[in-house]
């Protein structure tokens, strides 16, 4: 198996990168060239070693909020979840 790479290729955009409020994990959200969802947000490990949430939306805010909305809602709900999980 190779190196972690994350779901998107050359021709898609990045909207957003940063570290999301989740301690230790980042958000990136995309905004693909081909296909639907178009947006995409992604809550993931440095360097794309695991992916721990995926959400779309309308928007890249709106993607981003959604993504870590659901990681809050795993987590209240007692899932294990996070970069060493």
């Amino acid at each position: 198996m190779g190196e972690p790479a994350p779901p998107f290729g050359e021709r898609d955009a990045v909207v957003i990168d940063r570290p999301s409020r989740h301690s230790g994990l980042e958000l990136t959200v995309v905004a693909f060239a081909d296909g639907e969802p178009r947006i995409r947000a992604y809550l993931h490990t440095r360097e794309w070693k695991r992916i721990l949430a995926v959400a779309f939306g309308p928007s890249a805010a709106h993607a981003a909020e959604r993504v870590e909305d659901l990681l809050d809602r795993a987590l209240s709900l007692g899932v294990i979840a996070g970069p060493a999980a």
